[in-house]
């Protein structure tokens, strides 16, 4: 499973949408019998993104050394 985009209005923030919506998508990927949720772009130096550290285990892929690392 793979996600690449999820929008709210900012006014709901405080609501944590973003981690609600990948706790959805990893029940769905077990529902579906996957291995593997991939939870989309994530940009180090950008704070809204940063929810998705909270899920582990993890892999970044790193586009300086062309691998994957385990976070």
């Amino acid at each position: 499973m793979s996600s690449m985009y999820f929008f709210y209005d900012t006014k709901f923030s405080h609501l944590g949408l973003g981690t609600f919506n990948i706790l959805k998508e990893i029940e769905q990927t077990l529902s579906l019998g996957l291995k593997y949720s991939c939870l989309g772009y994530y940009v180090q130096e950008c704070q809204r993104m940063a929810y998705k550290n909270n899920f582990k285990p993890g892999e970044h892929y790193s586009w300086l050394e062309d691998k994957w690392e385990v976070v």
